[in-house]
């Protein structure tokens, strides 16, 4: 979790760091920065969990799943579609709305998930969720030989300054984030909720933790370390 590769910008640790919350759900082993491996273990290892969890599989994939996480809306335009069919009716008609869906059935449970977390979240909804994943994806992306590494920085950077001009404070971020993720993973039980906060709460607490390291603010040229 420290952000310590004396080859690597103030800018670049800044713009990756906002993938904390994505390498805190993942084994040690992710903990790779650009040019600590090159290895053809490294490269076969991310190529396979690319494609596993992303189906990401050459450099064309990759991009086609930027377009579509920043581009088109990804997974935040079906949480704010759900969101904004909700805001229209009041309380009473919401929950009839619902209970129409079998409480077994995953939209039941994704209604009611997207309820109960539109009065934690700004109007950016999950986005945080896209961003992040986009860079966590750039940076898996150029460890398995998909792409150059400054056509991976142009595409974090971008999806970087996105965030910092979407979100005002790390903990806004955050909620979108975490929010997002169960929202993708369709994981909506007390355990992931705990789970979540257990992610906020060891990334405020670690002073290595980009939360900690970098203030937030609505310029990625602009870093300042705390």
């Amino acid at each position: 979790m420290k952000l310590d590769n004396p080859h690597l910008t103030s800018k670049q640790l800044k713009a990756i760091g906002l993938t904390c919350f994505h390498d805190f759900f993942l084994d040690e082993s992710s903990q790779i920065f650009f040019g600590c491996d090159s290895s053809e273990e490294c490269k076969l290892r991310w190529q396979t969990q690319l494609q596993r969890d992303w189906k990401v599989t050459c450099g064309n994939s990759l991009i086609e799943l930027r377009n579509w996480l920043i581009d088109q809306g990804g997974y935040s335009a079906a949480f704010g579609a759900r969101a904004r069919f909700l805001k229209t009716i009041d309380s009473k008609r919401q929950l009839l709305y619902i209970d129409s869906y079998k409480q077994e059935q995953e939209e039941y449970q994704t209604l009611q998930f997207v309820k109960r977390t539109l009065p934690l979240l700004t109007h950016m909804g999950i986005k945080a969720w896209d961003i992040a994943t986009c860079i966590h994806l750039f940076r898996r992306g150029a460890l398995a030989g998909y792409i150059s590494e400054d056509e991976a920085w142009e595409n974090i950077f971008e999806a970087a300054d996105l965030a910092f001009s979407c979100f005002v404070s790390w903990r806004e971020f955050a909620l979108s984030f975490l929010y997002g993720r169960q929202f993708c993973l369709k994981e909506f039980s007390m355990e992931q909720a705990l789970e979540n906060h257990c992610c906020w709460k060891t990334l405020l607490k670690n002073s290595h933790s980009p939360v900690n390291v970098f203030s937030w603010n609505n310029k990625l040229s602009t870093v300042d370390a705390f």
